[in-house]
């Protein structure tokens, strides 16, 4: 678990930045299906120095040294909040070409998305907001019974932190 996971995550890393999130989708599998009997410690251990740490230690980054992870937002059109509001936005598409396929909407180069620049400009980027923390949230509820929709929904949410970030 201490070895093997950041090893390959670095692997991973190397050939793609969505490796990174090997440890996220660890423990949504923890979460998911290893919830009937308590955990040992070095599962919380893990979660902490994966999970917890890498995210803090990326926000001191933000918070200290801004350009150092922002620099290239200067060849766009919009900012890093503008981004992340608007991948709710996407996300929800996303979700609704599982449910009404689209085939003209559907390929490889589907980040024609114009962005948000306010919780309600456009509104729905807050109705989308709320849709994905609703779906969140009724996962977490069912989660017992029903572990395999809170593992697919956290992997999905996990599969789109790196390309809904900086």
């Amino acid at each position: 678990l201490f070895i093997g996971v950041p090893a390959l995550t670095f692997l991973a890393i190397q050939g793609k930045q969505n490796g990174a999130i090997l440890p996220v989708l660890c423990l949504a599998i923890e979460f998911a299906y290893f919830q009937a009997t308590p955990r040992p410690k070095q599962v919380w251990i893990f979660a902490g120095l994966f999970c917890v740490l890498p995210v803090l230690g990326v926000l001191a980054v933000l918070w200290l040294h801004p350009m150092a992870l922002m620099s290239m937002y200067g060849e766009y059109d919009f900012t890093p909040y503008e981004r992340v509001l608007s991948q709710g936005r996407a996300l929800a598409s996303y979700l609704g070409q599982f449910l009404i396929p689209h085939t003209p909407s559907m390929g490889l180069a589907t980040d024609d998305f114009d962005p948000s620049r306010g919780l309600l400009t456009p509104p729905t980027t807050l109705a989308s907001i709320l849709l994905l923390a609703g779906l969140s949230f009724a996962a977490i509820v069912a989660r017992r019974q029903m572990p395999s929709v809170f593992a697919g929904w956290f992997v999905f949410l996990a599969g789109h932190a790196v390309e809904a970030s900086f």
